[in-house]
């Protein structure tokens, strides 16, 4: 994350000095992306450096709107060394915070079977690995239930559905995501920027004066 921090920091001390290319859209669009990415993870610094988010789960939030949902035998949650989830303790939410670059894993254990009785043979496990550094907002990313391109979700939907195309499941998660203060305070996930648009050879540097003009950023 340094390295990408650093090069975001030089890409845009870099844009300051060239008009017009600096007011084109994708410009624009990756300055806006870049600033809600610092504003976000700044967020979340701990005392000892580290980025840090206080997370809450909460498991089947949605119970009216399920599909199946009957079929989830259990749920399991890992965090870095962290364990939530039915056999942990923590049936159906989990509050803890988790740092980045901790990798995490959500899986379920579900029944496969169109009857009550359960074997071991009707039992199919289901897992999402987020193994990076990004974990948890992979993982938030990943599942969330966006409409209409909204960013502010807090619902995560998971949708499984057999080879067959039997026995669809489909319930959710709710989840909150804070700020590392004492304030409680929530905090969406924006969108990050992914590619820097290419800077054109035939930018022209700006006058002082026009440099002023410019919007902070």
């Amino acid at each position: 994350m340094q390295s990408y921090l650093v090069f975001a920091k030089s890409y845009l001390s870099f844009l300051k000095e060239y008009y017009p290319s600096f007011f084109k859209p994708e410009y624009k669009d990756f300055i806006q992306k870049t600033n809600k990415f610092y504003s976000f993870m700044a967020s979340g610094k701990d005392s000892d450096g580290k980025i840090k988010f206080p997370v809450e789960f909460f498991f089947r939030a949605d119970r009216q709107n399920e599909i199946n949902g009957n079929k989830i035998l259990n749920w399991k949650l890992e965090c870095g060394s962290e364990k939530f989830g039915s056999n942990h303790g923590t049936q159906e939410e989990a509050s803890f915070k988790w740092t980045f670059g901790d990798p995490c894993k959500l899986s379920f254990k579900i029944s496969k079977s169109n009857t009550i009785k359960v074997t071991n043979n009707d039992i199919q496990n289901v897992v999402s690995d987020e193994n990076n550094p990004w974990g948890m907002l992979a993982l938030i990313m990943r599942y969330r239930d966006c409409k209409d391109g909204s960013d502010n979700s807090n619902k995560l939907k998971m949708n499984l559905i057999h080879a067959n195309g039997e026995n669809a499941i489909l319930f959710n998660f709710n989840y909150k995501l804070f700020k590392n203060n004492s304030l409680n305070e929530q905090i969406a996930i924006p969108k990050f920027p992914v590619f820097a648009p290419e800077v054109k050879d035939q930018s022209s540097r700006v006058s002082q004066d026009e440099s002023s003009e410019l919007p902070d950023i």
